[in-house]
């Protein structure tokens, strides 16, 4: 299994941590953030594989942010996929 670089981004501590602590035990390596403005850093800061990120958060919101990494991180955007938990469906935003 290849070890990736994840960056988990929500407003609610426990789940942050909830999250995190799984991915560690699956052999990832997890940065969080507590909004899109954090992430926004960790982005600019390390080399991410994989972003896990609420929708609805305050400063900077989860679509406002997979905005931003389109625009400035392009290499990391080929075909985003968001979870939706409510529904279990998933979309792309950028279709």
């Amino acid at each position: 299994m290849t070890k990736a670089q994840i960056l988990v981004v929500d407003d609610e501590p426990s789940l942050r941590k909830v999250l995190s602590a799984q991915l560690t035990r699956d052999g990832h390596d997890v940065l969080v953030a507590a909004d899109g403005e954090q992430a926004v850093t960790a982005l600019r800061d390390h080399h991410i594989d994989v972003v896990i990120s609420d929708l609805r958060m305050p400063k900077m919101d989860g679509l406002a942010l997979l905005k931003h990494v389109a625009n400035e991180h392009p290499v990391y955007t080929t075909k985003p996929r968001w979870q939706l938990p409510q529904t279990s469906s998933s979309r792309s935003f950028l279709d």
